[in-house]
């Protein structure tokens, strides 16, 4: 296997790890928001069955203030976890474009250039976000912080 083979798996992984934290950290933010919508619902639920059941004026209208803060906190509910869900999905993304996740580890016979070519940044670019002072001097194992384009 060649240099370009591997480290194009090198990358792959990488973007594949994140997509599945990604994965799990979307589930995770769905599942609290239908539990914190049943929740709610429970609540408005006994609200409703607490107006029906009051006698007098007073008891309704407390029941009926009940009902209301339990749909507020339905709609609040349901506003955090779309915040959440949209969180993980903008950390996804962020993940597989690698917001600040990309490194490259210098292999023997690398060029900075090749570096560059190989992820699409101009070398300049490596060379002055890992303070590189002289770019044709590079080294085997080094590891240089690739920028986003």
């Amino acid at each position: 296997m060649g240099f370009w083979d591997d480290l194009k798996d090198q990358v792959s992984t990488d973007d594949e790890e994140a997509a599945e934290a990604a994965k799990k950290e979307t589930e995770a933010a769905e599942a609290e928001a239908e539990r914190e919508e049943a929740e709610a619902d429970a609540e408005e639920k006994a609200a409703a069955k607490e107006e029906e059941e009051a006698a007098d004026e007073a008891a309704k209208e407390k029941a009926r203030a009940r009902a209301k803060a339990a749909q507020a906190k339905k709609a609040e509910a349901r506003k955090k976890a779309q915040q959440r869900a949209a969180n993980a999905v903008k950390k996804a993304n962020g993940r597989k474009k690698g917001d600040g996740h990309r490194t490259y580890t210098v292999k023997s016979g690398d060029t900075l250039s090749e570096i560059g070519a190989k992820f699409g940044v101009p070398y300049m670019e490596i060379a002055r976000a890992n303070h590189v002072e002289n770019p044709d001097l590079i080294f085997p194992g080094q590891v240089f912080h690739i920028p986003n384009k």
